[in-house]
């Protein structure tokens, strides 16, 4: 093998590893994209199936119908979130399981806060939707299974 044909095949090999990668990388792209639009899509659905099923069973006062229809309104927008639509379905379902009504109150009282960022940011990022979720941390997955106040956090 002469000198020059070294080169030739090094490029060679490192033109199909790019082509490689490069396919491999938009074949991902386009994986991500399709599980976020059917999993947006899927919120969406579940919210308005449990909304009307809670409406039709008496479950929700006027009041609530109110904020979480707006609500369910709101996430049907194609400019809305995948992380706003999760957390609308989540005070959905804290609101219809709530031990107390203290509980609910909170809930209903997120859901408002939600419909209000909803409102104001039609399509809100991940840190607006968490700063909603900040203000209710009795609301959380940990907090709402064991029923107990959140920890308080300790003073400086």
């Amino acid at each position: 093998m002469s000198a020059d044909q070294q080169p030739k095949r090094n490029r060679r090999w490192l033109k199909r590893c790019a082509l490689g990668c490069g396919g491999f990388l938009v074949l991902v792209v386009i994986l991500i994209a399709a599980a976020f639009l059917f999993f947006r899509g899927s919120f969406a659905d579940r919210f308005a199936a449990n909304y009307e099923r809670a409406k039709q069973e008496g479950k929700l006062s006027d009041a609530e119908e109110d904020v979480f229809y707006d609500l369910m309104v709101s996430i049907q927008r194609p400019e809305t979130g995948m992380s706003a639509s999760a957390y609308a379905c989540v005070l959905l379902d804290r609101c219809l399981s709530a031990p107390d009504g203290a509980s609910r109150e909170k809930a209903v009282a997120a859901a408002t806060d939600m419909r209000e960022l909803l409102a104001s940011n039609a399509s809100p990022g991940i840190r607006e939707v968490m700063g909603v979720m900040e203000k209710y941390p009795e609301l959380s997955i940990r907090n709402w299974r064991a029923k107990r106040p959140p920890a308080t956090a300790p003073q400086p």
